[in-house]
C-alpha cells in the first residue's frame, strides 16, 4: 500500500442475538427443555466494505477510539436518514448493509416425527 494513498477496508455488525422463545417467538428463559424448541436470531446491519483511500482515524485515548469506531457502525435507526455528517456514508460498501431475522424450531426428541 502506499502510505499517500491509504485504504481501509471492515466488516460491520450493528447487533446479532440469539434467542429462546416461547411458541408464540417471545423470548423467555426456558424452565425445562421441551420437545420442541424455538429459536430466534436477529442480525443487524452487517455489512463489507472497502474504501480506497481513507483518512487515518485521529484519537487521543481508548474511549474516544471506541466511540469513532463505533460511529462508523451503520445503525437501522440511519435507514431513513441522509445525513451527510454520517460517518458510514462514506463507506463504499462491498455488501450493503443487510439485516434479518431467523425463526428455527429445533425437535429434540430421541424419535423424531414421521
Amino acid at each position: 500500500s502506499d502510505p499517500n494513498f491509504p485504504f481501509s477496508m471492515g466488516i460491520t455488525l450493528e447487533n446479532l442475538t440469539a434467542e429462546s422463545t416461547n411458541e408464540s417467538w417471545t423470548p423467555t428463559f426456558l424452565k425445562k427443555e421441551p420437545t420442541l424448541v424455538h429459536k430466534l436470531v436477529k442480525l443487524a446491519s452487517f455489512a463489507v466494505y472497502w474504501n480506497p483511500c481513507s483518512k487515518f482515524l485521529d484519537y487521543k485515548d481508548t474511549r474516544e477510539m471506541g466511540v469513532l469506531l463505533e460511529s462508523l457502525i451503520h445503525k437501522k435507526s440511519q435507514d431513513n436518514e441522509n445525513s451527510p455528517q454520517d460517518p458510514s456514508t462514506s463507506h463504499h460498501y462491498i455488501l450493503h448493509p443487510v439485516s434479518g431475522t431467523l425463526k428455527v424450531i429445533l425437535n429434540k426428541s430421541e424419535i423424531p416425527d414421521a
